[in-house]
């Protein structure tokens, strides 16, 4: 019986030793291999100080958007270091919410028919593009992806609008940005640094950054991640639509958890909560004056990568 417990005492001991050891996190497609992303997201940006003469002009709620998808992608191809070229379609999406005073209500099945659509005779916004018509140029577009070895993601070939949605709805590792460069094991952390841009606002550039931290390694040596969330604004100034000044302050945090198969080599599936404290201020250059906005921008998230 002596014999027999400390046997197993031993393999125990073992098996920490091998959950414990540093372990290098890359994405490790293969050509041909095909992939399916199931993505959620909600987006919402509150105003909380509306100055008096934009209050007809702007609502409460200035942006909302509720959305859900279903990406196919393909491996292309594989190159030498490991970036791997994929092409992908939306089998489905669907969006609810609000841009300004454009509604956002579409819905794509490529397993249907889609009704014909009448293009808008002006698709914008004084801040971009209707974000309606950027979901159907991105639903029913074949998509070019770049994925290195960290899970960095880029689209080749979008248009503005389009590739403005995808960066904000497309990710392979969710908020935790790259995976670092060295291997990692239990209570290691590493940075990293992302750009979010709004589609119909395109002067919200949010600069996200994430401090990760392996929290453990499962038995199936599948690395819990969990990310702290903290944002900055991308430039100080930049020109608004009505010839003044457009700036921005932005401050928030949040948290994410990712869920990385050493063995399969990539993500399979990551969440993240974060609100962000905005405030907005227009200049009216004939009379120098200011207009202050303030806002509080919630993004909620999650992914699926499933084989």
């Amino acid at each position: 019986m002596r014999t027999a417990a400390l046997g197993t005492i031993l393999a125990l001991f073992a098996m920490a030793q091998d959950t414990t050891e540093k372990q290098e996190l890359r994405f490790k497609l293969q050509k041909g291999e095909k992939l399916s992303v199931e993505i959620q997201q909600k987006m919402a940006l509150k105003l909380e100080q509306i100055p008096e003469e934009y209050q007809e002009m702007f609502g409460e709620e200035l942006f909302r958007l509720d959305f859900t998808g279903v990406l196919e992608l393909e491996v292309r191809d594989v190159a030498e270091g490991g970036a791997a070229s994929l092409e992908g379609k939306f089998r489905k999406m669907k969006a609810k919410g609000h841009a300004m005073i454009n509604e956002i209500d579409y819905e794509y099945d490529a397993d249907k028919a889609q009704p014909d659509r009448i293009p808008d005779e002006d698709p914008g916004t004084p801040y971009g593009m209707d974000p309606t018509q950027a979901l159907e140029m991105l639903a029913t577009q074949t998509l070019n992806l770049k994925v290195d070895p960290f899970g960095k993601l880029d689209l080749e070939g979008a248009s503005e609008g389009s590739g403005e949605m995808a960066s904000l709805l497309l990710s392979l590792n969710g908020a935790m940005g790259t995976l670092p460069k060295e291997s990692v094991g239990v209570g290691d952390k590493w940075k990293s640094t992302e750009t979010i841009t709004l589609p119909a606002l395109a002067q919200f550039k949010i600069g996200l950054r994430s401090e990760n931290t392996v929290e453990r390694f499962t038995d199936d040596s599948t690395a819990v991640i969990r990310s702290k969330l903290s944002v900055g604004t991308i430039g100080d100034e930049t020109d608004s639509p009505d010839g003044g000044l457009f700036k921005t302050k932005m401050t928030g945090e949040g948290s994410g958890t990712a869920n990385f198969s050493v063995k399969a080599g990539r993500v399979r599936s990551a969440e993240s909560a974060l609100k962000v404290k905005i405030t907005a201020t227009i200049g009216n250059p004939q009379d120098g004056s200011d207009s202050e906005f303030k806002g509080t921008l919630e993004i909620d998230r999650k992914h699926r990568i499933e084989e």
